[in-house]
């Protein structure tokens, strides 16, 4: 037959210290529990205020993005302008480069 162990049944003395020993844990996890939801809701509002801070900058580089897109639009319309000028600018020396003698000397086309 197997031997059983016997059931250890504690004293009153060792009943009591084990409740007063239960009754400081709780207590102490009260405690932590209470520092840890103080420390979610510093946490939260640190993230919360990083939060509007990135939101914030995000506008700021959207209406920036924004204004240097119509920049970049208006200067490519300039140097579409600019391009056309500078072939009727070359032609136009091309032209007085290659006239003659005498319409170098009376200055004419």
């Amino acid at each position: 037959m197997a031997e059983t162990k016997k059931r250890f049944r504690p004293t009153l003395t060792a009943y009591r210290d084990l409740e007063s020993e239960n009754s400081e844990l709780k207590e102490k996890l009260a405690k932590y529990e209470q520092v840890q939801g103080k420390m979610k809701v510093h946490i939260e509002g640190i993230v919360r205020t990083e939060n509007d801070k990135l939101k914030a900058e995000n506008s700021v580089l959207e209406k920036s993005n924004k204004l240097m897109e119509q920049e970049l639009k208006r200067l490519r319309k300039t140097n579409v302008s600019l391009k056309e000028e500078c072939k009727y600018l070359d032609s136009e020396l091309l032209a007085i480069k290659s006239r003659g003698f005498w319409a170098r000397v009376f200055n004419r086309m």
